[in-house]
Order: C-alpha cells, then structure tokens, then sequence
C-alpha cells in the first residue's frame, strides 16, 4: 500500500502518541505481554483500563467463540428470544447483588450509561440526574453529561439540561441537592471507585448512605461498575465492599474478556417499565456471539467458589502494599496512593517549583505523567497511563492474571522513577525522547545546584497589588544547562535535539509563578514566565507567522492572568519588531530594548540635573 498514514484513526491523538514515543504498533500479544513490529517485548499494566481482565487472547474465551463456530450459532437475530442472550442474562441475575434481574445489553459502557438515564427518567417521569464531580460515565452526550469534568464537556455545547453534580465522598451535599429538588430527581449515578478520576475509593459509609437516600427520595440508585465490575476490586463487584443492592447496575468492558465489546444495564424490577422496555432498543443488542463471550466471562470468576476473584484481591493488597512503601520512601514525590484491588492510582506531587521550567511547564501543560509513561515504555518496556481526568496520577491497572514477580518488575521500575525525581535528575526522564534508551545510573543527585523560586517578605496584611508576564525561551543549548543541571551530562547535539523535541508542542505555558516582588517604594507585584517551547534554530527559522501566532498566544495567557504588562524576553521581541506584532491584545507590551531607552532616557535627565541644566530647554 503506497502513502500509508497513521494519523488517519484520529491525528490530534497520534500527535500526542508521537511526541512522548507512545505510537508503538502491537502486532502480537499474550497474557500480560505485548510485542511490537519491531519485536520488543513490554509488560502491559494497562489492559485497556480494565477492558482486557485476563490478559490478551486467553483461551478460554477462543474456546468460546470456537464452539460458537462450530455450532454456527446465528449472532444478530432480533427480534426473538436468543438463547446466549438470556443464559447470560439468567448468570448476571444469579450472581449480582440485590434482585437485578432484568438484562439490556449493548456494545459498550457509554450506552449502557445512556440506558440507565433513559429508564430512570421514563420511570419517575422527572428530568434531573445527579453524579459525582470529578467522575467518568462515558462521551456520548448523555452520559458526557453526567461526567464530572467540565473541559470534555464544554466543545460540545454539554451538559444537556437536566444535570446536577455533587462533590464525591460528600453526602450532605447529596442530601441537600435531593432535598433543593424535592421530587425532581430520576437518578443518582456513581461510580463505588472513580476510575478516570485517578482511582478515588468511596467510602463504604458514604455509598451505603447515598443508597439510603434515593430509597427515601424515591431516585433510582445507579451505580456504574462499568471499570469496577467483575473482579477488579477484589470483590465480583465492587458494590459488595458496602453491602450495596442497587436499582440499576451497569457493567461493560471486562465483560467482554477482552476480545469483543459488551456492556449491560441490569435494573430491578421496581425500576423497569413497560415504555423503556418497548421504546428503547439496539440493532446490536442480544448478539449471541457476544453474549457466549460474556457467559463465559462469568463461568471463568465464578468457578470454583470464586477462588480467581480470591486470588485478585491479594494480589491487589500486594499491589496496593508495594505502592504505599514508595510513597513512604518519597514522601515528596509521591503524594498519595490509592487503590482497591487491581486497580491502583499513584499521584506525584506537584513540580511548579523544582528549579526546572521545563518540568513546571510539563506538569501546567497536562505532560507529566505521559512523560512518565514514554519513559518507562521505551527504557522498561512496561506500559502505564495516566488518567483522563488527573494527568498527576499513574495508573497501575493490569490484567487479572497479573503475576506477584510482575508486579515486582512494575514496582521497581517505577522505583527508578521515584530516584531520579528526589534526585532532579530529570535529564535522565527525558533522554528517551532523543532516542538514547539506555537505562539511568541511579546516584546521581542534583537537588544541591537547583534554584527554588525566591520572593520578598511581606509584612502582615501585605498582598501584591499590580501583575506582570514575561516571556521566555532557550536563546542557546547552555541557557538548558544553567536552568535545568542534570542536563550538564547532555552533549551540545544532544541539547539542541532536546530544543527540537520541546518544540514539537507549540502551546506557550506557564513556567514560573513569582508570588510576590516588592519595590523599594513598597509597591507589590506578582509575575509569571510564560513559556514559549522554541530554540533560537526554531525561533529564527520558522515562518515568521507561526512563531508570532505562538508569542501572541503566550501574550493572551498573561493578559488572561490579570497582567498589565508583558514583557518580551530574548528572541520573543526580535521577532515581532520589537513587539510591535503582538500589540492590540488588551495589555501593554515591552521589551529588553525598550527598557533600555527608557532607562537610558531616564539616566540622561538625571545627569542633566546634576550638571544644572535644563533637559526641556
């Protein structure tokens, strides 16, 4: 095939894929194992975020869609009575808590989630549906609706009407919103962990008590198991931990062995309704092929008394147990681990001011934890991800039938991670991305020449009254070296090959924040640097539009901070001549050059004063 792309499945990802060396094409997997078309072997500790539960192509799920072959089962036959359909319907009746019962199945969690909303509105007849900030229940716009994160959200014209949202882990806020909208509330959905929210548990007090009150308010009690489903948690269903029975249970991903997209809403018979059983439906829905995929899915946990499931949470409490003792070991860089079974989130402290705009500049731009990840995919070969909705947390998340040994490998990994963060040696992180896969020396340490942002003393009652922006770049390879000393072991090419890499993200950021500068006259000022991502090589060699379109956008961040003034640090006036490119945007504009006049002005009337003469005449 001539011309092959790879920005064809959607080219914003694949630019991000691109720049942090993610954009491996996996050709072969087993188990917990992937191999690329270069045959590098890495360990996944992702599995599609809980959607591959027994690592890739396990057999038994081959086995059966084998017999579903052999047997040439008919897969899409609606309208009728499937026979796969209703065994795994009749399997989820059977093992799911409380008398959910009634099955409508689909291909993925979004709809399952839409589903839900649909039967929880057409049985109250009322319009409102309250979740969880910081929650994840899926993209469609239903259930974007119902996500608790405002920039998914905001391109698409979401939240529909009809959405309300509470803080999680808060059940008087719960309690106060039900009681504002007496009898104006369907649904109230959560999720028993806040999987994209960076592994948040819910408490057992908390989820037993907001159960509790839908029963009183007569709202139908969601609960999204759609991550948390089917063993992860230690438990067949995370609802078990707080002793849950709730109206509606969604399940998806694990349910479909990692294989073939499935999802179910599972509703009580007090939930369902005629009108939702007649007026909602799936071309795809009751798939048999599928739903033999899914029974098996469910024969496979619950075998032998559930020892698999067993077997998941000890080695989620040795997971959980191996993360806590690095956040003990670097209680500064780790700033708390959470977790439940199999499913583990490891969140980093904040690196604004660790003597490095470069690092600030990742962590302001969502980048850090998708460096983090290049890193140990390419000099590991261990596959992390962040989370959608925390780009500070890692997500450590394998497959069910992760081994203790390669739990061990992941923990010492991100041990290295850990070492070379404490140290600042942060050179070594991004090595990598200059195509040097060698593994770190570990020793290292340069906390002894970094520099922490300084600010005046202020008396009490004292707070900054006038605002300022400034923006920088990298003029030369050493200006690297003096801002960022782990870099001092990069050679000259390797500098400007780390320049080019940075600007290959061409968003302005903020690097720095000044808190507070005061003038000998007492006047008080706060300031930010604001990063442009471009090398003196970029900076004079790119179309001169391009590079003016990036320092006006890093202009727009100042004035959007609040600044009355921007200034323009090295090559960011030569060229807008002088700035005079960037002017118009709502805040005053200067430059080195300009300062310079003035001061030069400024000088020739003092002298001029001292030697008596007068400057007007």
């Amino acid at each position: 095939m001539s011309g092959f792309r790879t920005d064809l499945l959607n080219p914003s990802l694949k630019e991000v894929l691109t720049t942090f060396r993610l954009d491996k094409n996996y050709v072969y997997g087993e188990g917990s194992y992937l191999t690329d078309e270069q045959g590098v072997k890495y360990l996944d500790f992702i599995a599609q975020y809980g959607a591959v539960p027994f690592g890739y192509n396990p057999d038994f799920i081959w086995d059966a869609l084998d017999d579903v072959r052999h047997r040439k089962l008919p897969s899409l036959v609606q309208p009728s009575l499937p026979g796969e359909a209703l065994k795994l319907a009749n399997m989820l009746a059977d093992c799911t808590p409380g008398d959910l019962c009634y099955a409508t199945f689909c291909q993925s969690g979004t709809e399952a989630v839409e589903a839900a909303i649909k039967l929880a509105r057409s049985t109250t007849g009322r319009q409102y549906v309250i979740s969880a900030t910081n929650s994840f229940h899926g993209k469609t716009l239903g259930a974007l609706s119902a996500t608790g994160k405002s920039s998914y959200q905001e391109p698409f014209l979401a939240p529909a009407p009809g959405f309300l949202k509470v803080p999680y882990n808060d059940i008087a806020s719960l309690e106060q919103v039900l009681d504002e909208h007496r009898n104006e509330v369907a649904a109230f959905i959560i999720e028993p962990v806040q999987g994209e929210g960076g592994i948040v548990v819910g408490r057992p007090d908390y989820l037993k008590a907001a159960q509790d009150l839908c029963r009183r308010h007569e709202v139908v009690f969601i609960v999204d198991e759609i991550q948390t489903g089917l063993g992860r948690t230690g438990k067949l269903f995370a609802s078990e931990h707080a002793g849950l029975e709730p109206d509606v249970m969604l399940l998806a991903k694990a349910l479909g062995g990692g294989v073939l997209p499935l999802g179910v809403c599972l509703s009580s018979p007090r939930v369902w309704n005629d009108e939702f059983g007649m007026l909602h439906s799936s071309t795809f829905a009751n798939n048999q092929l599928t739903c033999a995929v899914g029974a098996a899915v469910l024969e496979y946990l619950c075998r032998d008394d559930r020892s698999m499931v067993t077997e998941i949470q000890a080695k989620g409490e040795y997971l959980l147990q191996g993360a806590r003792q690095l956040w003990q070991q670097y209680p500064q860089v780790i700033k708390e681990v959470r977790g439940q079974g199999l499913m583990v989130g490891v969140e980093f402290s904040s690196i604004k001011d660790v003597g490095s705009f470069d690092m600030a500049y990742m962590e302001e731009q969502g980048g850090f934890t998708a460096l983090l990840a290049g890193f140990l995919l390419n000099v590991y070969q261990i596959r992390l991800a962040p989370f959608l909705n925390n780009s500070m947390t890692l997500r450590l998340e394998p497959a069910l039938t992760i081994k203790k040994s390669e739990i061990d490998r992941m923990l010492e990994a991100l041990n290295v991670v850990c070492r070379l963060l404490t140290c600042q040696d942060y050179a070594s992180l991004y090595r990598y991305l200059i195509d040097d896969l060698r593994r770190p020396e570990i020793g290292r340490d340069y906390r002894a020449f970094t520099r922490k942002t300084k600010a005046s003393q202020l008396l009490p009652g004292e707070k900054p009254t006038r605002k300022f922006a400034f923006l920088i770049h990298y003029p030369a390879p050493e200006d690297v070296v003096i801002n960022n000393p782990s870099f001092r072991n990069y050679s000259r090419d390797e500098l400007y090959r780390f320049m080019h890499w940075e600007s290959l993200t061409t968003d302005p950021g903020i690097c720095n924040y000044m808190p507070a500068i005061k003038s000998k006259q007492g006047t008080i000022a706060e300031g930010w640097l604001i990063g442009v991502p471009l090398g003196a090589r970029e900076m004079m060699s790119w179309p001169n539009e391009d590079t003016v379109d990036i320092i006006g956008r890093a202009v727009d961040i100042g004035k959007d901070l609040g600044a009355e003034i921007v200034g323009l640090g090295a090559l960011t006036s030569v060229v807008t001549k002088g700035g005079r490119a960037v002017t118009g945007r709502g805040v005053a504009i200067t430059s080195g050059n300009s300062l310079t006049t003035l001061m030069a002005v400024e000088a020739l009337f003092r002298g001029a004063e001292k030697m008596c003469i007068d400057p007007i005449a």
